[in-house]
């Protein structure tokens, strides 16, 4: 037998098994392949996180601010920028000055906001309001009130109307406040006093809140008040003054005021 004939038997039957093996290795590789090109299943989708409420923060007991802007308005009916002093960590004066921003807007007044981080930030505060406000406008702020008498100098002194939503600060040098009622008859007889010739009592309170007005202050601050607003303020003095013999007492005690 020749080398090719006996070449030529072995042939056939290697191919075939060749080729079996390779559509064996083909039909085991393909799902393989497929499960490559298939996409990754996705774990089902967590339920979205309930939406926590929103954070309410209680301000302190005071008129309502839709009213201190009011007051604004009818004592300097020209005034348009309100300076705002605040600490923009303290929760509480966050969520008042929110609310002064939008109150400001609807009134056609524009805030311009100074941040108090620190005690020490309110002097210069105060300052960089020169020439930019109408009037400053201090709300109940832990951080402003150690610092008071530095925001009444620098009122004092560039003749800035000064107003606050604590009355206790009126007798320290803010010109006007808004503040709840409190013991009426006591307010009467402790901060009555002279004024043009009459004597001037809270004889209306002013839409339920009483105006405590320090007149002393205001001349300071470039600000002569209307006769009508008078007829419905508290008049109140900064100890040291020539009639303080006759508002020896704080203003009456309203709720909210810091003490």
């Amino acid at each position: 037998m020749s080398r090719s004939s006996g070449f030529s038997r072995i042939v056939p039957p290697l191919l075939a098994a060749l080729t079996l093996l390779a559509l064996t290795l083909a039909c085991s590789a393909a799902p393989v392949a497929q499960a490559q090109h298939r996409a990754p299943a996705r774990p089902p989708a967590a339920p979205a996180p309930a939406s926590e409420p929103a954070e309410t923060v209680d301000l302190p007991a005071q008129a309502p601010l839709d009213k201190q802007v009011e007051m604004f308005r009818k004592i300097l009916p020209q005034a348009k920028r309100v300076g705002l002093i605040y600490d923009p960590g303290d929760p509480v004066s966050v969520a008042a000055i929110k609310q002064m921003l939008d109150l400001l807007s609807k009134a056609g007044m524009s805030p311009v906001e100074v941040m108090v981080p620190h005690e020490w930030d309110v002097g210069p505060a105060a300052r960089n309001l020169i020439g930019r406000v109408d009037l400053i406008y201090t709300i109940f702020d832990d951080k402003v009130a150690p610092q008071y008498p530095i925001v009444v100098q620098t009122c004092d002194q560039a003749h800035i109307p000064l107003f606050t939503a604590d009355p206790g600060q009126v007798r320290l040098g803010a010109m006007a406040a808004l503040g709840l009622p409190g013991k009426a008859q006591q307010a009467v007889r402790a901060t009555a006093r002279t004024a043009a010739g009459r004597q001037i009592r809270p004889e209306r309170p002013m839409s339920g809140q009483w105006l405590y007005l320090n007149l002393d202050a205001a001349a300071r601050q470039g600000v002569t008040v209307p006769d009508d607003i008078l007829k419905s303020a508290v008049l109140v003095s900064q100890p040291g003054t020539a009639d303080a013999a006759q508002t020896k007492s704080d203003p009456p005690k309203a709720d909210g005021v810091k003490r």
